[in-house]
């Protein structure tokens, strides 16, 4: 028997990437994945876990991921829609970075749990943003209806809170622009007239260009790859390519 409990300990302790444990982790997914669903759902409901289970979690929900486990799902979209303080304590730069990719992975064909993510206003914008990126993945894969999804970004435009700046606005231009919806772009023209985006974040220009792609691809694949919109596949492929699990980043903690 696996002692999943050392090896969540272990993904809580590694100095660096724990390939080793995570390689484990996947080899014995019979036994790691109940555990691992445990934890997320103790998470997601808000409910006291550890400091290791905390550190452990990041690794977890990547390796949920990795596995194609969707009754990851539920519990993951409830973690998400927790305060913004928790969510950067277990994801960190993952928020921006893989988030997205993690919920195309478990993705269980529940829209309503991205909608809810999308529509809510208190909800951690770059959460939003995670959730916003992975529907549009879905659209685009035909996964959800290209009239249905048409609609509801034009409702967006009306409904979408909050009506200021902010950044589910640049989440919505993406959409739009990505899906390559041509019809809207003299609602993406009123929104930015609006201020409703942020330069810094996306402009005209910027709009223009990847609608431009959209509507010139003929290799979807690539092109969502482009955009970074694919699911997430390989845990230590991709965090060993990150400078928090590098020797470098090592070397420069322990000299401090």
């Amino acid at each position: 028997m696996m002692d999943v409990q050392a090896l969540i300990s272990d993904l809580a302790n590694a100095e660096g990437l724990p390939k080793e444990t995570l390689n484990a982790c996947v080899d014995n997914r019979d036994e790691t994945v109940p555990a691992f669903l445990a934890l997320l759902t103790q998470a997601a409901n808000g409910e006291t876990i550890d400091e290791e289970e905390v550190s452990a979690l990041f690794f977890i929900i990547h390796l949920l991921a990795e596995m194609e486990v969707t009754e990851a799902y539920e519990p993951l979209m409830r973690f998400l829609g927790r305060e913004e303080e928790v969510i950067e304590k277990v994801l960190g730069d993952a928020t921006t970075e893989t988030s997205h990719k993690v919920i195309i992975s478990v993705f269980d064909g529940n829209v309503d749990a991205l909608y809810e993510v999308m529509n809510n206003p208190d909800a951690y914008e770059f959460v939003r943003n995670s959730a916003f990126r992975a529907w549009t993945y879905f659209v685009a894969t035909g996964a959800i209806d290209r009239t249905e999804a048409e609609r509801y970004l034009t409702k967006c435009f009306d409904d979408l809170l909050p009506q200021r700046e902010d950044y589910v606005w640049t989440s919505w231009l993406d959409a739009v622009a990505m899906l390559g919806f041509e019809k809207l772009r003299l609602l993406a023209i009123k929104a930015f007239e609006a201020g409703l985006a942020s330069p810094i974040n996306m402009n005209m220009e910027d709009f223009d260009q990847v609608l431009g792609e959209a509507l010139a691809q003929n290799d979807r694949v690539a092109f969502l790859r482009k955009q970074r919109l694919e699911p997430f596949t390989d845990t230590i492929g991709t965090l060993s390519k990150w400078y928090a699990f590098s020797d470098e980043f090592i070397r420069n903690k322990r000299q401090h």
